[in-house]
């Protein structure tokens, strides 16, 4: 992967460096170009140089020998070293001062006489010129004025990125704190980029699990609170049927035996549901285990009237049914998830329907579907409810684990509940498994 930001800065550190050598060489020439200006125009500088080319034409015009007279003018160079001479004898050049190699520190002007020597006329060409001290100084000014250009070029390109590092350091504090839903924005393709783009995808890995676990929580509560309801519902009626036979309130020993058969019945049921609920408790997800088998539909239906009439004619309910279901389709379902929601309904109508009013039961197939429904009357007088509506929940879970709908209706007189589940025509079943 290319690393970009690298190289981003890099190409910043570059423009910067050339950015500041342009500003060291502007700075250093619009500061000796206004020294220039300076110094022509002072009138202390004008006496200066006066002064100090009446001192030359004097030197010049001493008797003295030649190498005297040089000897007078490094001299004369010394005390006066904001001046640079040429000297000229003959139109030949035979004499410069030491420091006029550096002729470009000095002003744009020059001046250019006469003079009468022993020796003849000589001409003289006379450069007033910044000392090396000046010179010096406005270098290091110059070059302090471009570092720190340098500097606050490299920050100005860099500012950006420097404000997206802090914009992702404030959002990791808020997600520190608990906020996982902030999310970084993406800036650009860079590496920063990258690691904006991680961070988000881990917080939304962190925000999915969280929302996972609460989510299997809340699941655990319902399945620990609807199978202890599915225990309570066949445990009363166990305990209803032992109450019977304890009190000898049977009128034959077929009755007794019915009302043994009907608790031991319950008390499989019972098994079974805490089965489910201990091997449950060994795992992470929902998962419901079914034994399924297939039944004729229309004995499945003689069956399940017969259950919910023993059921509601024992606690004195008036019970009218309707069954249309013909031979000729089958259904798989697993029999103990099928007495759970058979159960739950007759609990509830137990509880909360009206005695002196029948209880309707239909069994009918539709669209090749097996519909039970079952209506009552609500009692109006007042009776306390019970639970959370747990029970009927998970009846609707159990149906619709099969495809199936569960359908509730209800008003102020009347509860309805209505189940349907998939038939299956035996001709088709018993085809495809002679193909198989």
């Amino acid at each position: 992967m290319t690393k970009k930001l690298s190289l981003e800065i890099i190409g910043y550190i570059i423009i910067a460096a050339m950015g500041a050598i342009f500003s060291y060489v502007f700075i250093h020439t619009a500061a000796l170009s206004m020294g220039s200006k300076v110094l022509t125009r002072s009138e202390k500088f004008q006496a200066y140089i006066k002064e100090g080319a009446l001192e030359l034409v004097t030197l010049l015009q001493s008797p003295e020998g030649e190498e005297f007279s040089i000897g007078n003018l490094l001299t004369w160079n010394v005390q006066y070293p904001e001046l640079q001479i040429s000297l000229y004898r003959e139109d030949k050049l035979y004499y410069t001062s030491p420091d006029l190699t550096s002729s470009h520190y000095g002003l744009e002007d020059f001046y250019t006489f006469e003079v009468k020597t022993p020796y003849g006329r000589e001409s003289v060409k006379l450069y007033p010129c910044y000392t090396k001290q000046f010179v010096m100084q406005v270098g290091i000014m110059s070059r302090m004025a471009s570092g720190m250009l340098f500097i606050f070029f490299v920050l100005f390109m860099c500012h950006y990125k420097f404000k997206y590092l802090l914009r992702i350091s404030e959002i990791l504090k808020l997600m520190e704190s608990g906020d996982l839903k902030k999310r970084i924005p993406l800036e650009g393709e860079d590496e920063l980029t990258q690691v904006a783009r991680h961070i988000n995808a881990l917080a939304s890995r962190i925000e999915q699990e969280m929302e996972e676990e609460k989510r299997l929580r809340a699941q655990n509560m319902q399945m620990v609170s609807s199978l202890s309801h599915d225990i309570r519902t066949p445990l009363t009626a166990v305990m209803s049927y032992l109450d019977f036979l304890e009190k000898g309130t049977y009128s034959s020993s077929s009755q007794m035996e019915e009302y043994i058969h009907i608790a031991s019945q319950k008390a499989l049921q019972i098994k079974g549901v805490t089965d489910t609920l201990f091997s449950y408790a060994g795992t992470s997800k929902r998962e419901m285990t079914k034994k399924n088998q297939l039944f004729e539909a229309h004995i499945l239906a003689e069956q399940i009237l017969l259950e919910i009439d023993d059921w509601l004619d024992s606690c004195g309910f008036n019970v009218t049914y309707e069954n249309t279901m013909t031979k000729g389709d089958t259904l798989s379902i697993d029999v103990v998830l099928l007495r759970r929601v058979l159960d739950n309904f007759c609990s509830n109508i137990e509880k909360y329907a009206d005695k002196m009013k029948p209880v309707q039961v239909s069994i009918k197939k539709e669209n090749q579907k097996f519909i039970l429904s079952i209506t009552n009357a609500i009692n109006l007088k007042g009776v306390e409810i019970e639970g959370h509506g747990i029970g009927l929940e998970n009846c609707k879970e159990i149906i619709e684990s099969y495809n199936g709908i569960c359908k509730i209706w209800q008003d102020k007189l009347q509860f309805q509940v209505v189940m349907e589940l998939p038939l299956q025509n035996s001709l088709e079943l018993s085809m495809k498994n002679l193909q198989n």
